[in-house]
């Protein structure tokens, strides 16, 4: 398993309620009251995002001026291009 997922997981778990399951396949989910908010790839060779999270539409729009970090491929298509 990938190093990042541990980090990860250790914040995660540190909120309030946060439960975590293994979905489609090698997707690391982490939901609170059965909403997700942060998915870990674990197996990054797949797909070109590692983790994905939920954020506001005002930091998705900061965060994706920053070198390295890109929309989740199925999230791009309703929230839209930077």
């Amino acid at each position: 398993m990938p190093s990042y997922i541990d980090w990860v997981r250790a914040f995660c778990l540190t909120l309030p309620h946060t439960t975590e399951d293994v979905q489609w396949e090698h997707n690391l989910l982490f939901r609170i009251a059965g909403k997700m908010f942060c998915v870990a790839n674990m197996e990054p060779q797949l797909v070109p995002t590692k983790i994905a999270f939920k954020c506001t539409p005002e930091k998705f729009a900061e965060l994706v001026e920053i070198e390295g970090i890109i929309p989740a491929p199925y999230m791009a298509r309703t929230i839209g291009s930077p």
